[in-house]
């Protein structure tokens, strides 16, 4: 389970999405996941589908498709995270839909609290 707070500087605006996610080892290198959310501002329910493949201990590629709510159009997206620690990942990610233009999303994740445990 998760919430995530989203900022937009151009418009000023913000939404709150809270979601809840399942991951399956089918290896100790490939993991499928399906994620299910909702978002607070636009009362909406969004699905995901993804699977990542680990190249090693460090690097990891992989690829999501889903639908942030009913009336959005399907999104993509492809990326490579690195891990520098157990609690730092860097992220750089590709991401698209038929309804906006692709973007490249750099982002960098810090785990709060007992970090694999």
């Amino acid at each position: 389970m998760s919430y995530t707070q989203h900022f937009f500087n151009k418009t000023h605006q913000f939404s709150g999405e809270l979601a809840g996610a399942l991951d399956y080892s089918v290896s100790d290198k490939l993991t499928l996941s399906g994620e299910l959310s909702y978002d607070l501002s636009e009362k909406g329910l969004g699905v995901g589908l993804g699977a990542a493949f680990a190249l090693n201990q460090n690097w990891t590629v992989y690829a999501d498709i889903g639908r942030p709510d009913p009336a959005s159009s399907v999104f993509w997206d492809g990326g490579v995270q690195y891990a520098v620690t157990d609690r730092i990942k860097l992220d750089l990610q590709y991401q698209d839909t038929r309804a906006s233009q692709a973007l490249v999303a750099v982002s960098v994740t810090y785990a709060i609290g007992d970090a694999g445990n």
